[in-house]
């Protein structure tokens, strides 16, 4: 039984390590040429407010019983939230 969460582990941390490649390739390709990569921004910002929610969950699931930690969930739920509208409008904006 416990293989199975462990595997459950390595992928998120698997996805979110992968998420965090992407996101610095488009930030390089995007600031090499911002006016001819201009969709890249809307990508990066929507790709880390992903990333933010997956750092949300891993940290509910990990302290769910501390409220310190609880604090930290909902300033990366907060993070994900604004960097998803942040890439609704850069995508308005195109």
């Amino acid at each position: 039984m416990p293989r199975r969460n462990d595997d459950r582990v390595a992928f998120f941390e698997t996805v979110q390590i992968a998420i965090g490649i992407i996101i610095i390739i488009l930030a390089m390709i995007a600031f090499i040429a911002p006016e001819r990569n201009r969709p890249a921004f809307p990508a990066i910002f929507t790709l880390a407010g992903v990333l933010n929610f997956f750092m949300a969950g891993k940290s509910f699931r990990v302290n769910h019983r501390n409220k310190k930690y609880l604090a930290m969930v909902f300033a990366h739920v907060l993070a994900g939230i604004f960097l998803l509208i942040i890439s609704i409008i850069t995508i308005a904006s195109l």
